[in-house]
């Protein structure tokens, strides 16, 4: 499990479905078994990317990566 490989199944399968509400996630790192995630565009103000929405990006990570260990956390972005 790579930076690029993590970036590369952000980008393809769940930012596709994000923009559908008009969101995206960005990688912003990885911590052991954790990758952090920060929210932007509409899911960046919406209640349910902190929850829902996080939550199935972790089982898809977790299904994508076979690693039932993995955790998805998200970071609050500032510009």
């Amino acid at each position: 499990m790579t930076e690029e490989l993590i970036n590369k199944v952000i980008n393809e399968e769940i930012n596709p479905a994000l923009a559908d509400h008009n969101g995206f996630v960005l990688f912003a790192g990885m911590e052991g078994n954790k990758i952090i995630v920060s929210f932007h565009g509409q899911c960046s103000s919406c209640s349910s990317s902190r929850g829902r929405t996080l939550l199935q990006i972790q089982y898809y990570m977790r299904e994508y990566f076979e690693n039932q260990e993995l955790i998805v956390e998200n970071v609050e972005f500032t510009e």
